[in-house]
């Protein structure tokens, strides 16, 4: 890929408090943080223009 085409797509979070005092521990971003926030990064930029 040529330099100029490189992109990034940055996606964080503070999901601790949700998974652990909101019951939302067996959903997939808490189960697995790491994978579901690269999952999601990656279907965001495939969305986004270049």
């Amino acid at each position: 890929m040529p330099r100029g085409e490189r992109r990034v797509i940055v996606v964080q979070g503070d999901v601790r408090r949700h998974c652990e005092n909101y019951g939302l521990g067996s959903t997939a971003l808490c189960a697995d943080t790491r994978a579901t926030l690269a999952q999601l990064g990656r279907r965001v930029l495939a969305r986004v223009p270049r």
